[in-house]
């Protein structure tokens, strides 16, 4: 059998090889690979810019205001912080410009109204505080309390006919307080009532007999 060699034709071009869509899948990875380097320095960047810690940057710290303090004219804290000793009839310094006084001292039937009041024999006394500063006087801080005989026992306060101190005591003026402490008939020869006008300055102690 006799072969005839097929001849090809010089007029038609031979397609090139590599150019036809399975040549162009390389290229399109290298695209795509190229793409997500790119996003990922981007995303990297992006975090080191959020992250980076901030520049320790001094916090301005308040500037310390002064306390203010009540002016009387005087330092109450200057006067000695040791008692006072008065009696009921003598006028005590409790400071300098602040006075106090007994107006009033006299022998009741106290009345018992309050949980651990004992109703019986009392003294009621009222004490007058005058103010020679120059400024007023804040007394919500004053206490009183009582004592009698030699031991010094604590005499228990009835708050039923009672005026405490409270407000304040304007430049110039006298201001007064009532206490009722209950003092048994046979411990009057001995009683202390002692007035505390504040923690700055001294107490003031009134101390004698009292009525029967």
């Amino acid at each position: 059998m006799t072969m005839t060699a097929t001849r090809q034709d010089p007029t038609t071009p031979t397609p090139p090889r590599g150019r036809g869509p399975i040549g162009r899948v390389p290229l399109l990875v290298i695209v795509v690979i190229a793409a997500v380097l790119v996003a990922g320095l981007i995303t990297a960047l992006a975090i080191a810019t959020t992250s980076k810690p901030a520049a320790n940057v001094p916090i301005a710290q308040p500037t310390p205001q002064p306390t203010a303090k009540v002016s009387t004219g005087d330092t109450l804290g200057s006067s000695s912080t040791a008692p006072v000793t008065s009696t009921f009839t003598a006028p005590a310094v409790v400071a300098k410009g602040i006075t106090a006084t007994v107006t009033s001292l006299e022998a009741i039937q106290g009345t018992a109204t309050l949980p651990g009041e004992v109703a019986g024999p009392a003294i009621k006394i009222t004490i007058a505080l005058t103010n020679d500063t120059t400024a007023s006087l804040p007394l919500n801080t004053v206490v009183v309390n009582a004592y009698y005989g030699t031991t010094r026992i604590p005499a228990n306060e009835l708050s039923t006919g009672e005026s405490l101190f409270s407000g304040s005591v304007p430049v110039g003026q006298t201001v007064s307080g009532t206490y009722i402490f209950a003092v048994p008939l046979d411990q009057r020869s001995l009683v202390s009532v002692e007035f505390s006008y504040s923690v700055d300055t001294p107490i003031v102690a009134f101390t004698g007999s009292v009525p029967r």
